[in-house]
């Protein structure tokens, strides 16, 4: 991931925070290969927060 530069650990935009398309393929196949599991939480469409809906 030569393309890629954080700001913040919190992902909040911020001026010279940037990563490009193809950084994110790579964190998004190995996050997938390390972790299946995410898949339960990435394909939840809308949820309540805090008693407020959504």
């Amino acid at each position: 991931m030569n393309d890629t530069f954080f700001k913040n650990c919190h992902g909040i935009d911020e001026d010279g925070h940037v990563m490009s398309a193809y950084d994110i393929a790579i964190l998004s196949k190995a996050l997938l290969n390390n972790y299946p599991e995410i898949t339960k939480y990435t394909s939840i469409y809308m949820d309540s927060l805090r008693d407020r809906k959504v």
